[in-house]
């Protein structure tokens, strides 16, 4: 059996199914698996979208979870300054 070395999925169907399991789904922690394909820059603006749906108990969960992934798959200065953004933001929505 021979594995596909990588994924070759068009920009806009990541974006519609990161859509899907971060919102509709409201499955935050699926967020992980996201990083390990999609810009983490743009993976961090979907995420920003929909925190308000959740509490403070589920905002520390999704800390502990998504932040190592995105901060191993940050590439560019842009994607470190996103991961910086969502920890501001979800640190005042936890207050």
């Amino acid at each position: 059996m021979k594995l596909i070395g990588h994924r070759s999925w068009k920009r806009r169907s990541q974006i519609e199914l990161a859509h899907y399991y971060l919102g509709e789904a409201g499955v935050l922690s699926y967020s992980t698996h996201f990083a390990k394909f999609m810009s983490i820059s743009l993976l961090v603006s979907i995420i920003e979208q929909y925190l308000e749906n959740y509490g403070p108990d589920r905002l520390d969960l999704l800390k502990y979870n998504i932040f190592p992934s995105l901060r191993k798959n940050a590439k560019t200065d842009k994607d470190v300054l996103a991961i910086e953004r969502l920890s501001e933001k979800i640190n005042s929505l936890s207050l």
